[in-house]
């Protein structure tokens, strides 16, 4: 009872003081806020978890500064080597290095290929090895090679052989899963590791389209954002806009979705060659293929009158 009212009274203490500055807190912030108190009062594994998960949810406010939004997912990454929550300091630390972009701390290129290879992304984890590798030199560059799996001599040469081994020992969909997920992380990992590369856009491309195959939507649609913010000029940033609206509607089967996806990518790309197509989706957004195919043949006949 002692802890519950210590407890009460530190969350009344906090919501005091962000009304008494006249700010009014998000929810992202209220769970952090509440996160950080409970953690406080009993600092255990559970706790830091709930934390280092509130600290996540708050470093992907696109509204926040870099530095405020790295800030927060070092400190989660601090707290989950202290509490040994690997999974967790994984996945803040590939956040941490995907938002870095080309000014990436290479020392987390090799903590995080550390982590996936404990984990068993075998795949994933030679591809960043090999970037932190070529970005380094002597002892820390020895290190590296030596975390490999396997050799690495060339990266796409290494990534290609991936991609052809999706197709041996196939499942119904014609992939073999296990390799088909390996590809993507490869080509997830590809583009924290040389982001600077045109060729990361293409790689992330091409593993979004696998993890649609895969049916691995979110994954999917992760991967075409990061394409659509990281390389907004590249000539797969459209066909990945209109990817994801056609995955919402025919996939997801979330028709306001699409069409806000739709109508995205007809004002940011008018002129491109799907434009006209995107156009044609959006008027029939919600029909059966019965009825569009009427309204095809209708218009065939329409102008074979004329």
């Amino acid at each position: 009872m002692k802890h519950i009212l210590s407890y009460t009274i530190l969350c009344l203490v906090i919501s005091f003081v962000s009304c008494s500055n006249g700010e009014q807190s998000t929810p992202a912030d209220d769970g952090l806020a509440l996160a950080e108190a409970a953690f406080k009062q009993e600092q255990s594994k559970a706790t830091a978890s709930k934390y280092i998960g509130a600290l996540q949810k708050k470093a992907v406010n696109e509204d926040l500064p870099l530095t405020e939004r790295q800030a927060l997912l070092n400190k989660g990454i601090s707290l989950a080597k202290e509490y040994n929550i690997l999974p967790l300091e994984a996945a803040l630390l590939h956040s941490l290095v995907k938002q870095e972009g080309s000014a990436t701390d290479i020392q987390n290129l090799l903590s995080l290929g550390t982590l996936l290879k404990a984990s068993g992304k075998a795949a994933a984890a030679n591809t960043l090895f090999h970037a932190f590798a070529s970005k380094a030199d002597g002892q820390a560059k020895a290190d590296a090679l030596a975390a490999m799996s396997s050799p690495i001599e060339n990266i796409d040469t290494f990534i290609n052989v991936l991609r052809k081994d999706m197709f041996v020992n196939t499942n119904k969909f014609g992939l073999n899963e296990n390799n088909a997920r390996a590809y993507v992380d490869a080509c997830e990992a590809y583009a924290m590791g040389y982001p600077e590369k045109a060729s990361s856009a293409q790689y992330l491309f091409n593993g979004a389209e696998v993890a649609k195959t895969l049916r691995s939507f979110n994954k999917s649609f992760a991967l075409f954002d990061w394409i659509l913010d990281k390389y907004p000029n590249h000539p797969k940033a459209p066909t990945s806009l209109f990817l994801k609206g056609f995955i919402m509607e025919n996939e997801v089967k979330n028709i306001e979705g699409a069409r806000e996806l739709y109508n995205e990518f007809t004002s940011k790309y008018p002129n491109h060659e799907l434009a006209d197509d995107v156009q044609f989706l959006i008027d029939n957004l919600g029909k059966s293929d019965e009825e569009i195919l009427k309204m095809i043949e209708e218009k065939r006949d329409q102008k074979q009158a004329q």
